[in-house]
């Protein structure tokens, strides 16, 4: 009989992995604020569907909700919490990752649901969610159009996978989020590169009627 183990796996540890429901691990699911954001840049950061991807967050735009709003303590989002687009395109809808940023600083709207668990380390968990085999499943159970759908959580409640112990899950969680810091710490340096050769071309070639450059050697 095949063993229920991976490939690779760190020095210490033997143990099948357990398959496991969703359902089996799921303590409570909530979704967020109805109140509306804005491009203002005052008040409490907003989290919408377009800022949740795939096992990270994006922020190239960013909406705020108003500074007099009255945010509950429910829709704010700390530390290790996992949030779940519920509404997208077909294609999208689903997308989920863990939250690593500052305690306590975004809200997230009613699109997008946080996911409480027992006996998951939700870092491990925000990797094993967005493999291809618990994607496709999640896929599986969209209702709606091509432009308009949606998830609803109490599907998820059949979705398979494979656990191993709570010890092993944050030994890995660790290994790909040590991993995810450096990737972003690289691209920091690679965005910084790109704007200085831009600065130094256009510093470093003549301008317009001038017949030397406003920077030399």
């Amino acid at each position: 009989v095949k063993k229920k183990v991976p490939e690779l796996r760190f020095p210490g540890f033997t143990d099948d992995w357990e398959e496991r429901k969703f359902k089996d691990n799921i303590v409570s699911i909530q979704t967020g604020t109805n109140l509306l954001g804005s491009a203002v840049n005052e008040g409490t950061p907003l989290i919408k569907m377009g800022n949740l991807q795939r096992g990270y967050f994006s922020f190239k735009k960013l909406e705020y909700l108003d500074s007099n709003s009255n945010v509950g303590s429910e829709d704010i989002v700390n530390y290790g919490d996992f949030l779940f687009n519920t509404r997208n395109t077909l294609e999208l809808v689903g997308k989920g990752a863990t939250w690593t940023g500052i305690s306590g600083k975004y809200a997230f709207n009613s699109n997008i649901a946080r996911f409480k668990f027992d006996g998951i380390d939700t870092i491990f968990f925000n990797y094993l969610y967005n493999t291809q085999q618990v994607i496709s499943q999640v896929h599986a159970r969209a209702v709606g159009t091509t432009s308009v759908s949606a998830v609803y959580p109490r599907d998820l409640n059949s979705l398979l996978y494979y656990l191993p112990s709570i010890e092993e899950q944050k030994k890995i969680g660790s290994f790909f989020k040590h991993l995810d810091d450096t990737i972003a710490l690289h691209q920091r340096k690679l965005d910084l590169l790109k704007e200085q050769k831009k600065g130094y071309l256009q510093k470093m070639f003549p301008k317009n009627g001038a017949k030397v450059p406003e920077l030399r050697f």
